[in-house]
């Protein structure tokens, strides 16, 4: 996650360094909505990611380039550090149920698109 940040500081980023984050961003609000406890700053770091994420998002529809400002680099640096802080005080049994969770969303999200 740490080389997806660095590969949109050096402009180099490309779909893959996106999704990365995305699901970086992803994994872990669900397993802190699974969970249930109050971690200090962690929803305010997936709010700013998923903000500067949007963003990127957008301007790369507009543009075909991914990009990102200052403040969304700082958002995604902030997301990394706290995934790794986040997932180093939780158990292998959360992230296992975390990650399920997120392949049925992925997999609900792409069944939205061809029906759409």
């Amino acid at each position: 996650m740490y080389s997806a940040v660095q590969a949109f500081r050096r402009g180099e980023a490309t779909a893959d360094h996106f999704l990365d984050l995305c699901d970086t961003r992803d994994i872990t609000a669900i397993a802190h909505n699974m969970q249930g406890r109050h971690v200090d700053g962690l929803r305010e770091a997936l709010e700013a990611a998923e903000i500067a994420l949007l963003n990127i998002r957008d301007r790369h529809r507009d543009t075909g380039r991914f990009g990102a400002s200052a403040d969304e680099l700082a958002a995604l640096a902030l997301l990394v550090d706290t995934y790794t802080n986040y997932w180093l005080a939780q158990s292998g049994h959360l992230y296992g149920l975390a990650r399920e969770e997120l392949r049925r969303a992925r997999l609900r999200d792409k069944g939205g698109e061809k029906a759409a």
